[in-house]
């Protein structure tokens, strides 16, 4: 290490507390500098001591080795604090500490001047950090009060600033929030809030006017008071169950009011509403699938899924629903499932691993949890009961079995599901809620579609936004009996020729049982179905469907003379004579009873599709029988 000189000096008007300066020396500006000065701090603070301690000086701003420290030393925290006119304090709001960037070597006193000396003064002209540690509490004299608050200097290598507001105990205070908002809280429970002023209470306190909208939503004190230099105060209030939604109001005074949300937890809004969690090999395809069976959509933050093992009623995993989404619309899915999983179009997934992450049972369980009102939405205890969960959050154990215990179970001998039957039917009763489905529906509804008719054309996306690289057909068995596919075929035709430009034959696909679907769709991956439903691939993963003015679907049924139209969908205008010379020479009609309008299309700027309705129903008449769908549902109910 090179050494370097140094300028030292006494000066007759620097504080007693240590008068020594140092000049400005040429040393190196790397750590080397920084250690030599560190080294030499300690030796020169120590000749403090040589100057007789009668010695009279003048206080000034400069400050004790400012310049021998790097860059960015130091900081203040916060940057602004309060203060009561004639109190000493370390700030309101604070306290306000001087931070160093890294731990001192050596006790180190930061020099800290106040610019505004008439309003705020620093007692013993800085603070002194401590040797190992990073902060040091500044205490100040406030003197006077003034609405522009009065700043502080420190300085040591950098210069850093604070602000004190020096308050008067006549000033108005003023209530600026009622928190947390909105607030959460289970029906007819309780939970503390927090009024909170501008500005610290002057002596005696501030007393604040409490009031809720409707009238009887809730139970509180009518007023509160904010002690002495605090900005808040907090209450208890307790939810009379008359209104999902209040407004609690927070004033002093005449002055403004503040207000804040009070929301009951939604208990009841999300079930859940599926569960596979034992499959036949390997658990790897396993799921929860989460239904908002409200009309209004549901906030997900503070929102989670437990899983509860049975053998000692403790939490062993969960998952928070906000990661997912921010809300679950009204009817919406959400589904959690074992990593590659290719959830539905716009249904929030959650990934939550690979395999065997939701226990077999006897006895386990799953739960809804509202975090913040610490309540449960809902529960299913499974192949036995948990009635004294351990959730972390929750005071008490809790019972997640609902009414009568479940007696079906997911055992893995075959393919199936827990799933409520009707979809999202929640009577609090386990036993009749619960059935076990062998159609599995992740991010669909768990309803069996009622067959009533034939064979049809259900639901067709032939237009995405940008590329078309999610295209699909979808065919449904609206019979009571199973469907041989050998001798059926989709034709699809150009409406600018009426020509048909490919021909799928449907043979491949067997059968289709009454109430099952068939899907064709692009050679990709990029169409999501339920598992178990019937898929062929076009030849090709792009432009496969055309898009339009017109075109046209026929499903057929033998070829030759004999080939039968059993369903169809011209869109875009009317095709009354496609030519399909693969199957017949016979021109078939594609425009079943009114046209279609041509405004009822599948669009490129927004998701959806041309669908029946959710029974298939086929009428005859295409503008009565099709509508546009913003949700796209491949191989399920529309």
């Amino acid at each position: 290490m090179a050494f370097h000189s140094f300028l030292i000096s006494v000066d007759a008007d620097k504080p007693p507390a240590c008068p020594l300066r140092f000049g400005t020396p040429e040393v190196p500006t790397d750590k080397a500098r920084t250690m030599a000065i560190r080294i030499l701090t300690s030796f020169l603070l120590g000749l403090c001591a040589l100057v007789p301690a009668t010695s009279s000086f003048a206080q000034t701003a400069d400050p004790l080795f400012s310049n021998q420290f790097e860059t960015g030393a130091a900081t203040f925290s916060p940057e602004l604090v309060y203060a009561r006119e004639g109190t000493t304090t370390n700030g309101l709001g604070g306290p306000l500490v001087i931070r160093l960037a890294e731990p001192a070597l050596v006790d180190t006193f930061v020099p800290i001047v106040s610019m505004n000396i008439t309003q705020v003064t620093v007692v013993g002209g800085g603070a002194t950090v401590l040797a190992g540690e990073t902060d040091a509490v500044v205490t100040i004299n406030a003197l006077v009060a003034n609405p522009q608050p009065a700043v502080l200097r420190a300085t040591l290598g950098n210069v850093v600033y604070g602000s004190v507001r020096v308050v008067a105990d006549s000033e108005p205070r003023n209530v600026v929030s009622i928190r947390p908002s909105p607030a959460r809280i289970a029906a007819g429970g309780s939970r503390l809030l927090i009024a909170r002023l501008d500005l610290p209470a002057p002596l005696n306190g501030t007393t604040v006017d409490l009031s809720v909208d409707p009238l009887a939503a809730g139970t509180f004190p009518t007023t509160v008071t904010v002690p002495t230099d605090s900005f808040s105060a907090s209450f208890s209030y307790t939810d009379q169950d008359v209104a999902e939604i209040s407004t609690l109001s927070g004033s002093v005074g005449a002055g403004p009011a503040a207000q804040g949300q009070i929301v009951q937890s939604p208990v009841g809004k999300l079930v859940i509403n599926e569960v596979d969690y034992d499959q036949q090999v390997s658990d790897s395809t396993e799921f929860i699938e989460i239904f908002n069976r409200s009309p209004d959509a549901v906030p997900l933050d503070g929102m989670a899924v437990v899983l509860v093992n049975g053998t000692d009623s403790t939490e062993y995993n969960r998952f928070n629903l906000g990661d997912a989404a921010v809300s679950l619309p009204s009817g919406g899915y959400l589904l959690l499932a074992t990593t590659g999983t290719e959830p539905p179009p716009d249904v929030p997934f959650i990934d939550f691993g690979t395999d065997s992450i939701v226990q077999n049972g006897a006895p386990d369980a799953i739960a809804i949890v509202d975090t913040e009102a610490g309540t449960i939405l809902d529960a299913l205890s499974y192949e036995g009961d948990v009635t004294a969960a351990l959730i972390d959050g929750f005071t008490n154990p809790v019972n997640l079995v609902e009414g009568t215990s479940l007696v079906a179970l997911d055992d893995g001998s075959g393919t199936g599901s827990l799933a409520r039957l009707p979809n999202g039917t929640d009577n609090n009763n386990a036993n009749t809620d619960f059935s076990l489905a062998v159609q599995l529906t992740p991010g669909f509804s768990n309803d069996p579609v009622v067959a009533s008719g034939h064979l049809v054309i259900n639901e067709v996306d032939y237009d995405q936004v940008s590329t078309d690289t999610a295209e699909f057909i979808e065919l449904f068995n609206a019979s009571n009996a199973s469907i041989d596919l050998t001798d059926y075929r989709v034709a699809l035709v150009n409406g600018s020729n009426n020509l048909a430009y490919t021909v799928v034959d449907l043979a491949s696909a067997g059968s289709l049982a009454p109430g099952a679907f068939l899907a064709i769709v692009s050679n990709n991956v990029n169409v999501v179905t339920p598992p178990g439903v019937a898929r062929i691939n076009f030849t090709g993963s792009t432009d496969q469907i055309q898009n339009g003015a017109p075109d046209g679907i026929a499903l057929i049924k033998g070829t030759g003379a004999g080939a039968e139209l059993i369903d169809a969908l011209s869109y875009e205008g009317g095709i009354t004579v496609a030519s399909i010379p693969t199957i017949s020479s016979n021109p078939f009609n594609l425009v079943e009873g009114t046209q279609l309008a041509v405004g009822t299309a599948d669009s490129n700027s927004v998701v959806g599709s041309l669908g029946r309705d959710s029974l298939g129903t086929d009428t005859n008449e295409a503008n009565t029988d099709w509508s546009f769908k913003s949700i796209i549902t491949p191989g399920a109910a529309n």
